[in-house]
């Protein structure tokens, strides 16, 4: 993301440096605001942004977080949602706005983020918000509620931490799910050509679990070109419909990704999980 701009924020925390950033897209004439990421203040190489806000409308889903949306789609009856990775909390704010019956538990590892979200992103504190500051994966193994969506949108300052994205994560995830539960998980990928392991692999290790998982592009266009999918394992064997009254939700199913060379990958598993060698952004 390129996110030249007003650095309004810079902390070193554990875990990252980060920045929150007022930035003019060179698409577009609104300021977005920005949360960025990176290992160190002085790395220029790469910046990972964590969150997205326009400043104008601080409660519209940008840009891939849209279709976290999906979620009404494929289970339209939810009732608690559990979020692993924070950033901006925008997902976690939009559901709790527009579902007033909704619970949402939301996992962060770092209070700088959570606490920079509270500052500069608009989240205050909700009877119906839970926020734990702890990795992602031990509060998976430890759990014992019963959700209806886990979405899992994680990332380290460089790649997506690896202890997520196993096939032990992806049963734990299933263990917490209520019998018509659904994940969601953002996948930074191709999904042809060389580029596209990592898409392939998340698909295989998530089928090893779940009987459906469905991939669908935030973007259109060149799909051997790297950008944000968003994976959809359901815990049901009941076939969803791929039919939708609300236009953009049938613009996405319409544009569901048919994956070649699945069968071919290995799965990934807490014992083998190279992440860092097939990630596309690194």
């Amino acid at each position: 993301e390129n996110a030249t701009g007003a650095v309004i924020a810079a902390r070193q925390s554990p875990y990252q440096y980060i920045r929150v950033i007022d930035a003019v897209p060179a698409h577009q004439g609104d300021t977005i605001r920005l949360l960025m990421t990176d290992d160190t203040p002085y790395r220029d190489r790469v910046h990972f942004s964590q969150a997205f806000m326009d400043i104008r409308d601080p409660d519209r889903l940008q840009k891939y977080l849209r279709y976290g949306q999906l979620l009404e789609h494929f289970r339209p009856t939810f009732r608690r949602v559990l979020a692993i990775g924070g950033g901006g909390y925008a997902y976690p704010r939009y559901l709790l706005k527009k579902f007033p019956d909704v619970m949402v538990d939301v996992v962060e590892i770092d209070p700088q983020i959570t606490a920079l979200a509270k500052q500069y992103f608009h989240l205050v504190d909700n009877p119906r918000l839970r926020i734990f500051h702890e990795d992602g994966r031990v509060f998976l193994n430890r759990a014992k509620e019963t959700y209806d969506a886990v979405f899992i949108d994680a990332y380290t300052s460089s790649i997506p931490p690896f202890q997520l994205l196993t096939k032990e994560a992806a049963e734990e995830m299933s263990r917490l799910l209520s019998p018509d539960g659904v994940v969601l998980v953002y996948v930074i990928s191709a999904a042809e050509g060389r580029q596209s392991l990592f898409l392939r692999t998340m698909v295989a290790t998530y089928q090893s679990v779940f009987p459906q998982v469905y991939v669908f592009p935030t973007q259109d266009g060149d799909r051997s070109q790297v950008q944000n999918y968003m994976m959809i394992a359901l815990k049901s064997r009941v076939r969803p419909s791929m039919q939708s009254g609300r236009p953009f939700f049938q613009h996405i199913l319409d544009h569901r990704v048919i994956l070649e060379g699945v069968d071919d990958v290995r799965v990934l598993t807490d014992e083998y999980a190279p992440v860092e060698f097939m990630y596309p952004l690194r």
